[in-house]
């Protein structure tokens, strides 16, 4: 492992690097000043910025080998983050992408080619998502939900069907899945937990 020292973007720029060899491969201008998130797809071919100006939601999908901009649009559900930190995923061949905001209740699914609205997964009532994740091939959201109980909820984001609901006794913020999306692993800053879904993961 080396230590690379990176010069700072401009404002509104993305950098590519190559960590192995320590240099700058591409950069992405983008036409919004404040980058909010990044998400990449699983296949490595594409690259979802989520961009903010006067808290306006904006995504832009680059191609990484060539850089060019493929798509971008202007988003309401987006917009209305405010100044909270979204989370973003793109699925395995960039065609949809997942949004949601920390402690808000709704999971949206939507086109990359155009935006349109695919799926919209609500946490149960009285909760808010408090953590979220989507694994790799795209097929399983899982998220943390806090409020008057604390739960890990799992949906097959096909239609939005719940997997699985673990009960817990503090608010779950990170989680993760593995590569093959056969666990998923999820912890609060005291404890981790790991679950198998591989025989459960059928939709």
């Amino acid at each position: 492992m080396r230590d690379l020292k990176l010069p700072p973007p401009r404002p509104g720029e993305v950098q590519l690097w190559d960590t192995k060899m320590g240099a700058l491969k591409r950069t992405f201008p983008s036409s919004h000043v404040a980058v909010r998130q990044l998400a990449f797809s699983a296949n490595g071919r594409r690259l979802a910025v989520w961009t903010a100006k006067s808290f306006k939601g904006h995504v832009e999908l680059m191609d990484l080998a060539s850089g060019r901009l493929l798509v971008a649009f202007d988003d309401r559900f987006l917009a209305s983050f405010g100044s909270t930190l979204p989370w973003l995923w793109l699925n395995q061949d960039a065609s949809r992408f997942l949004t949601a905001k920390y402690l808000g209740k709704n999971i949206e699914i939507r086109n990359t080619a155009d935006g349109k609205l695919v799926r919209q997964i609500t946490s149960p009532e009285k909760t808010h998502l408090t953590g979220l994740a989507c694994s790799f091939d795209g097929r399983i959201i899982a998220a943390g939900v806090g409020g008057p109980v604390n739960q890990v909820v799992v949906w097959f984001a096909a239609d939005g069907r719940k997997l699985l609901a673990i009960d817990e006794r503090e608010p779950i913020t990170k989680i993760a899945f593995s590569e093959d999306g056969r666990f998923l692993a999820y912890g609060n800053g005291k404890c981790t937990v790991v679950v198998e879904l591989k025989s459960k993961a059928s939709p």
